[in-house]
């Protein structure tokens, strides 16, 4: 269900010892609306939304590459903020007219406490990243779900988070008339989901992602660090 958000994020920048390429970008044109999972249901013990993907066509020549950071966005249509897990998932891009393709990987982030997804779309950086590689086409996309420990968190507050709205992609390609969402709600852990390729009419069905990958740059010395936990940030912009 797409709806009309006044809130957009931005994105703090990631320090690295090698020049971070950004070689897919529509984290920029933020399209002012949002569009909500849905479907809400228990799996394996779980409250969780069905899976919503994005095509994603990097800027490189073919084959894949390594990913060292990425960023997505949220959506939240409640009033208040939501304590829930967004689970990050990638798949290749060779699925059918009514299933998702191959599953490559993916991430889980508990968005809780005073990381809880606040009303308004939210731009997340995940930075270093390691295991991820990617080829040069894929679906990536998110489920939301209670966590299995977050009881105050109910159906109905996952059935409103979603993704961002955001198009064009600056750097990179996406399909303004493509996305996929699950037909039932999805843990997004197996290949060959089913469920639906759409559009939203006027519209484009574009989410906000950011994918980087390092290039080493000769001659000089690593001043700055990454450290080695994954790290979740957020910054948002003023109305």
């Amino acid at each position: 269900m797409k709806r009309t958000l006044i809130l957009a994020a931005l994105v703090g920048a990631v320090a690295a010892s090698h020049a971070q390429v950004v070689i897919y970008n529509n984290v920029v044109n933020f399209a002012g609306s949002g569009f909500a999972n849905g479907g809400t249901a228990t799996v394996a013990g779980l409250e969780t939304t069905r899976l919503v993907a994005d095509d994603i066509n990097l800027a490189i020549p073919g084959g894949s590459v390594t990913i060292n950071a990425f960023r997505f966005s949220t959506a939240n249509f409640n009033t208040a903020a939501v304590n829930a897990r967004a689970r990050v998932r990638f798949y290749a891009n060779d699925g059918t007219t009514s299933t998702l393709g191959t599953y490559i990987n993916g991430f889980t982030f508990a968005l809780a406490g005073t990381s809880a997804i606040q009303p308004g779309v939210t731009v997340w950086t995940v930075s270093p990243v390691s295991g991820l590689t990617l080829p040069k086409r894929f679906w990536a996309g998110i489920t939301f779900d209670d966590g299995g420990g977050l009881s105050a968190t109910t159906a109905a507050q996952l059935n409103n988070l979603g993704q961002g709205i955001y198009n064009p992609p600056t750097i990179g390609t996406s399909n303004p008339g493509a996305a996929f969402q699950s037909t039932a709600a999805t843990a997004g852990l197996t290949s060959g989901i089913g469920g639906t390729y759409f559009n939203l009419g006027s519209t484009p069905s574009n989410f906000g992602w950011q994918f980087e990958s390092t290039v080493p740059e000769p001659g000089t010395m690593a001043a700055l660090g990454l450290g080695v936990a994954a790290m979740l940030r957020r910054r948002k912009a003023a109305k």
